[in-house]
């Protein structure tokens, strides 16, 4: 781009290039919930070896805690909350996971424990602008899906395969640099792009501002 000043007698016009940054995403991390449960589901122990033999909603009808049912945390469960709350941070919330948990617990998890991903909407905050699911955990989406949300400074939620687990798993895509896509992992510090994860995704979430330009 050219500028010029007409009053200047010498060091007019000047070439000078400029590009957008996009905002930061606020980086959350579940294991910083340790003792805080997670939806309202738990483990079911076995009364004798206090092994996992399945799980359960938490509570009975006079709200009380189940015998031998212990409550998930944020910690073991809350990627997709944690993603969820750092993706919100740049469409104007603050509230952390253990915020988001708390109001989620209203209706904010389906029946089977899963976030129910347009909750922002109907707050006012932000809406689905994207969202697909590959049709089964062996078949990889497409990365190039996510290129032009990213190149509007949209971060995009993503599903993963995590080899240390060998559970799904989710991050919050933030960026791409040449190849390598940038990612905020909310369960684990060291991993910092979506090579740590093979490069593939098998679901992609991305939110848009509710009012006013993206």
């Amino acid at each position: 781009t050219e500028a010029s000043c007409p009053e200047c007698t010498e060091g007019s016009p000047q070439l000078f290039s400029a590009s957008a940054q996009c905002p930061p995403v606020p980086v959350y991390r579940q294991y910083d919930y340790p003792n805080e449960p997670y939806d309202n589901w738990c483990k079911v122990l076995d009364a004798k070896t206090q092994q996992v033999i399945g799980k359960d909603t938490c509570y009975d009808k006079e709200g009380n805690l189940k015998p031998n049912h212990v409550p998930y945390t944020i910690k073991a469960k809350g990627c997709a909350l944690t993603s969820l709350a750092m993706v919100m941070g740049i469409y104007g919330s603050e509230a952390l996971p253990d915020e988001w948990n708390r109001f989620m617990l209203s209706g904010g998890y389906t029946e089977d424990a899963r976030v129910r991903w347009d909750v922002p909407e109907y707050i006012g905050l932000a809406s689905l602008s994207f969202s697909k699911t590959s049709g089964d955990d062996d078949t990889p989406l497409q990365n190039s899906l996510i290129d032009p949300y990213l190149k509007k400074c949209m971060p995009v939620i993503v599903k993963v395969y995590n080899p240390t687990t060998g559970n799904m798993h989710w991050v919050v895509v933030t960026g791409k640099s040449g190849n390598i896509y940038n990612i905020n992992d909310p369960g684990y510090r060291n991993r910092e792009n979506l090579q740590a994860y093979s490069n593939e995704i098998f679901a992609i979430r991305v939110y848009k501002k509710t009012g006013g330009c993206q």
